[in-house]
C-alpha cells in the first residue's frame, strides 16, 4: 500500500497519470483547493473546522483509488504478457509445455469432465487441432466429414472454438445440418487461437513429436492425411493462405467471435 501511495505521490509532482483517470481527478481537486487558499479565495476560517475532515477523506480516497489502479495495472499486464508468451506459433515451432498444460473448458466430454488440457492427448502420435465455429460453413462441413471417420489410427482431432456452448446450441446453421448433435469441444476459447496464430476458419495446426508440423485447412483432414502422418511422417503440405481460403469461403475470425 505504501508503494501505492508513493507511485500517486510521483503522479502529483510531475509524472504520467492518466487523464481523466480518478486519481487524476482527486489530484487536480487537491491542486484547487490549495490554490484558492494560497490565493485568498478559500479563507481559512471557513475551511480549518472541515479541513481534517476532507483531507482524511481525500487522503482515503487517494489510497483507495491507487491500490484499485495498481491492482487494474497489473492484471492489464498479466494479460499482456500472456498474449505475448502465446504469440502466433509457426510451422517448425515447438509447442511450449505451459500450451501443453492449460485448462481448456469442454463441453460434452465422453466421461463427463469440464476441463481437459492438450497434454492429455500428448500421447497420440498425431495432435490435430481443428478451430471451428457455427458461423464458418467449411468448419460444419469438415465437422460431419470428422464424425464418419473411423477411430482406427493413433491420433486425436481436437475440436476447439471461441464460442459458447449456448451459442453452439442456439446456432441455426449447427441444428440443420447436425440437429440434436453435441460435439465434443473445447469452447470459450482466449489463448489457444492467439498462440496458434488463428485469423481465418478453419485452421487446422497439425502436432507431432512436440512440433507443429503443418497449419492447413479443414478438407486436408483426412483418414488418408492421418494414416500418412503417421505411418511415414508425411504431412499435408496445403498451407494456409488467407486471401485464397476467403475466395473458397473461408469466414475471417473476427467475424466468427460476433
Amino acid at each position: 500500500m505504501m508503494k501505492n501511495i508513493y507511485q500517486f505521490g510521483s503522479y502529483a509532482i510531475g509524472g504520467f497519470m492518466p487523464e481523466f483517470s480518478p486519481a487524476h481527478s482527486i489530484s487536480k481537486l487537491i491542486i484547487a483547493i490549495f490554490y484558492g487558499v494560497f490565493n485568498g479565495n478559500y479563507p481559512l476560517t471557513l475551511i480549518s473546522s472541515k479541513s481534517v475532515k476532507a483531507g482524511s477523506l481525500l487522503f482515503l480516497m487517494t489510497i483507495l483509488v491507487s491500490h484499485l489502479a495498481a491492482q487494474s495495472s497489473e492484471k492489464l499486464q498479466i494479460s499482456i504478457s500472456e498474449e505475448e508468451k502465446f504469440q502466433s506459433l509457426q510451422v517448425g515451432d515447438d509447442i511450449p509445455e505451459e500450451i501443453w498444460e492449460l485448462p481448456l473448458r469442454v463441453i460434452n466430454h465422453p466421461y463427463g469432465k469440464d476441463t481437459v488440457t492438450l497434454n492429455d492427448y500428448r500421447e497420440n502420435a498425431v495432435v490435430i487441432l481443428d478451430f471451428w465455429a457455427t458461423t464458418c460453413g467449411s468448419c460444419l462441413q469438415s465437422l460431419k466429414d470428422i464424425r464418419k471417420m473411423k477411430d482406427t489410427y493413433q491420433s486425436v482431432i481436437v475440436l476447439i472454438t471461441e464460442q459458447a456452448e449456448e451459442t453452439i446450441k442456439s446456432s441455426n446453421s449447427f441444428k440443420y445440418r447436425f440437429g440434436n448433435y453435441n460435439p465434443y469441444t473445447v469452447v470459450e476459447d482466449k489463448l489457444l487461437s492467439g498462440a496458434f496464430g488463428v485469423l481465418s476458419l478453419p485452421h487446422v495446426v497439425w502436432i507431432a513429436n512436440n512440433k507443429i508440423k503443418a497449419i492447413t485447412f479443414s478438407p486436408a483432414v483426412t483418414e488418408e492425411n492421418i494414416h500418412k502422418a503417421i505411418e511415414n511422417n508425411v504431412f499435408p503440405s496445403q498451407l494456409k493462405d488467407v486471401e485464397i481460403h476467403n475466395e473458397i469461403g473461408g469466414l475471417n475470425f473476427k467475424e466468427a467471435k460476433k
